[in-house]
């Protein structure tokens, strides 16, 4: 068949169609798939930190006979095995990684071979940004032509990263650009978190040390989770981060870091954040700011926007800066408190729920507002758990158009319903507070609820949820699923209106209904909140809880602290009461021992009896890092046992603190004894220890303040030993207290509130008996009430007493004054 020279261009045309579209599509398929992921770590040490063992890798899975542990192993470690170099891209356990190719590819199989290392790749961020293009990595400084994503995950391994870092040649896009973070996932990312917990770290990674930090002069760069700290002690300028040269419509996100400034001498500005560009688009969220200040000079800023029209600033917290936020055009949900200036220059109308200690924060309703800080003086910015203004005062940011955001800087998600939407970098943790009953409670025993409650506080999947009420039966360890939502979780507890949940998969939603099976659920009230664990001890104890408590297996942080407590039905005022909340063990294990940080112990009665020769035991032991107040501890001890009624033992230099607390006992050894922990003790009681009142194994780690000692062996074992500012502390014994106009006395407190407590027991006596014990205690109120009261000699009793020789008022008044040792 002939076809016609129309039929010949027809299909001619019909071919150029398809193939153009065909290109088309195919073109746009690859632009369109998601960037391949890049990885190379960052730490000082290069050198191997693996387990050894073996390794085989199949479909980009890598197997290894022997578990890789080292505490800073994780995504971006090259791993060399059989001539080849892997770099790991995710973590499933420590036997089984997954790897990629130096360019993000999948890798050829390997059979089983011996693992050679596994290294950190760049031993700075300034060598591994100016490294990743070279032949043996990307090979190439276009992210977008080869459609990668570079991945640069720092890790800490023995000192600050002080090399500053320059930012500039890359080509990037909007999927194609570079993140500088550190893990925080220790099941899909590195064996530890990289991460700080919203509090500055020493022992997480930091890039410090410099004049400037770090200098973005690259378009689509993301900084996650980072501590820096850029220093200057000579004249010029300094800055954290600086952003310059950056195309309009790029995108710059600086979120969950904590950004320090140190100053002194000749340093003339300085700025955490300095946006030299007036077309940038910077997105600032989760961070904290403080140290940018020196003096009064006015040219020290948190975050100096310097005009441009495309800052966004959301949940920051900024403390102790000169100026805070200076043209930071949206601004939406921020903290400035302790600062000279908190906010200045032109913020758009849209700016909301922005809170100021001045008079200066855009939305003057929250101007003039103190916020409570779980310890501002320690630069731990976390919320306090009542009495701050921030709490759920925030903007529900979750949809916001140009930076949407759902988590904290501590990676907890937000909470929009509920508690509400908090200002700042933190959202703040709720109270989760079964109760400790003898009858009726959520546990009987603080053992017990130590054992139902222990979980992993500070993991973003676990959070507490209020809800209505508890339908048929939600046990402690029961799976859970939420009917609207399909995330699924394993119940810690649930209590009459709270519910507790461990290893959450997915986002549980207000107003659904999480249940075990059907018939046996609760409806939640909000989307959850990160947590504190508490034992609410409440109600009447008519005997003792007699089962031994390990705090030990929890997860903690400053502000996912575990609380022990006594309600006011439940607690001793000031002495031991039978009818009170006690714990009392007798036998060989100390009685209430704790091995973790962050666990402050409230108002508890503890007796430690013996009942045979058992060594060393003590009746309160703790860990570094902890609290112990207002609990009587009573050692009873008939044997040869050498005793401690409250033990600062073992720990880094996380100091512990202990006020309020009344130690005595029969044949007491020490009533607190310190090892090589720190402790600060303020108003604290010991009465008859046989060895020492107050010791310290350890020159300068115990600082002792207002402390009594009494009827002991040594009061406080060495003066020379004692932190600097201990004074104010009362000995019996010459030479002892660290306190010298405070040693040889004896305490008279203890003979007044002894007298006022006879009334009680002369109420139900003869009338003549009652008149002759009064006219006794006003007697010793005469004796002593001068001597109480700080003069030097106590009142004489009335004449005609004296004149009597044998009176028996005037041998009481001897006996007094004998007793006084006067």
């Amino acid at each position: 068949m002939v076809l016609s020279k129309f039929n010949i261009y027809k299909n001619l045309w019909s071919c150029f169609v398809v193939a153009f579209f065909a290109i088309g599509f195919f073109s746009f398929a690859a632009h369109a798939q998601a960037a391949t992921q890049v990885y190379y770590s960052v730490g000082q040490n290069t050198t191997d930190h693996s387990s050894g063992g073996d390794v085989s890798i199949t479909s980009g899975v890598a197997t290894f006979t022997v578990a890789q542990t080292a505490t800073n192993m994780g995504v971006g470690d090259k791993l060399t095995a059989g001539g080849n170099s892997y770099y790991i891209s995710s973590k499933t356990s420590t036997t089984v990684w997954s790897v990629v190719t130096n360019i993000g590819a999948l890798p050829t199989d390997l059979a089983l071979t011996s693992v050679t290392s596994i290294t950190h790749v760049f031993s700075s961020l300034n060598t591994a940004m100016t490294g990743a293009i070279g032949a043996l990595y990307l090979n190439t400084s276009n992210l977008v032509t080869g459609n990668y994503q570079l991945n640069i995950p720092c890790y800490y391994d023995s000192t600050v990263d002080s090399a500053e870092v320059t930012i500039s040649g890359y080509s990037t896009g909007t999927n194609n650009y570079i993140k500088i973070y550190t893990p925080i996932n220790t099941s899909t990312e590195a064996n530890t978190s990289q991460r700080h917990q919203g509090k500055w770290d020493s022992t997480k990674y930091t890039l410090g040390g410099m004049v400037t930090s770090l200098s973005l002069f690259t378009d689509n760069i993301k900084i996650e989770g980072l501590q820096i700290n850029p220093t200057r002690s000579s004249a010029g300028g300094s800055r954290g981060i600086i952003i310059a040269l950056i195309n309009p419509g790029s995108n710059i996100q600086i979120t969950s870091n904590i950004i320090q400034g140190s100053y002194s001498g000749g340093a003339s500005s300085a700025e955490g954040i300095f946006v030299n560009d007036i077309d940038a688009v910077v997105k600032i969220s989760n961070n904290i700011f403080y140290g940018f200040a020196l003096g009064v000079n006015s040219a020290f800023y948190a975050i100096n926007g310097s005009g441009s029209s495309n800052v966004y600033l959301y949940n920051n917290t900024a403390y102790g800066n000169y100026n805070t936020f200076y043209n930071t055009k949206y601004a939406k949900n921020n903290i400035a408190n302790g600062n000279t200036i908190d906010y200045a220059g032109t913020f758009d109308a849209s700016s909301a729920n922005n809170l100021s200690q001045d008079a200066t924060s855009p939305n003057v309703e929250l101007r003039n507002k103190t916020v409570s800080f779980f310890d501002a003086t320690n630069k731990d910015f976390h919320l306090a758990q009542t009495g701050t203004m921030a709490r759920g005062a925030g903007a529900n940011l979750t949809t916001d158009t140009n930076l949407p955001i759902t988590t904290d800087i501590d990676g907890q998600l937000r909470n929009p319903v509920g508690a509400g939407w908090d200002i700042g970098a933190d959202e703040g943790t709720v109270e989760f507070s079964p109760t400790v009953m003898q009858t009726g409670g959520d546990y009987s025993t603080l053992s017990s609820w130590e054992t139902g409650v222990q979980t992993d506080l500070v993991a973003s999947t676990t959070r507490i949820f209020s809800h209505g009420g508890i339908t048929g039966t939600v046990a402690d360890n029961a799976s859970v699923t939420g009917l609207t939502s399909n995330a699924t979780a394993t119940v810690v507890h649930a209590s009459a209106n709270q519910i507790l949940l461990e290893n959450i998969s997915g986002t549980f939603a207000s107003g659904e209904t999480v249940q075990v099976t059907a018939g046996n659920s609760v409806v939640i009230s909000d989307n959850g909140n990160p947590a504190s664990a508490v034992a609410k001890i409440d109600g009447a104890w008519t005997a003792a809880d007699t089962t031994a408590v390990t705090i030990d297996g929890w997860n903690t942080g400053a502000d996912n602290y575990i609380k022990v407590y006594t309600t006011p039905s439940a607690r001793h005022q000031g002495r031991w009461d039978e009818n009170k909340y006690k714990l009392e063990l007798t036998g060989n294990t100390d009685y209430l021992r704790i091995l973790i940080k962050n666990v402050w112990i409230d108002g508890l009665q503890v007796k430690r009896i013996t009942t045979q020769n058992y060594g060393t035991i003590s009746a309160v032991s703790t860990w570094a890092g902890n609290k112990i107040s207002n609990n009587i501890i009573n050692v009873v001890d008939n044997y040869t046992n050498a005793n401690r009624g409250l033990y600062n033992g073992a720990g880094d230099r996380t100091p512990s603190y202990f006020w309020n607390n009344i130690i005595y006992g029969t044949n007491l050894d020490y009533g607190y004894n310190q090892a090589e922990a720190y402790g600060y003790l303020y108003n604290n009681t010991v009465i008859g220890a046989g060895i020492a009142g107050y010791f310290s194994g350890w020159q300068l780690r115990m600082t002792v303040k207002n402390n009594i000692a009494q009827d002991c062996a040594d009061g406080f074992s060495s003066p020379a030993s004692f932190g600097a500012g201990s004074d104010y502390n009362i000995s019996d014994l010459a030479n002892d207290a660290p306190s010298p106009s405070y040693r040889n006395n004896l305490v008279k407190t203890f003979i007044l509130l002894n007298l006022i407590q006879l009334p009680k027991t002369l109420a139900r006596r003869s009338r003549v008996t009652v008149r002759w014990h009064l006219t006794l205690i006003l007697m010793a109120i005469l004796v002593t009430l001068p001597l109480i009261l700080g003069t030097s000699e106590p009142m004489k009793p009335p004449r005609k007493f004296i004149e009597v020789s044998d009176h028996p008022l005037r041998r009481f008044w001897k006996v007094i004054r004998r007793t006084l040792a006067l």
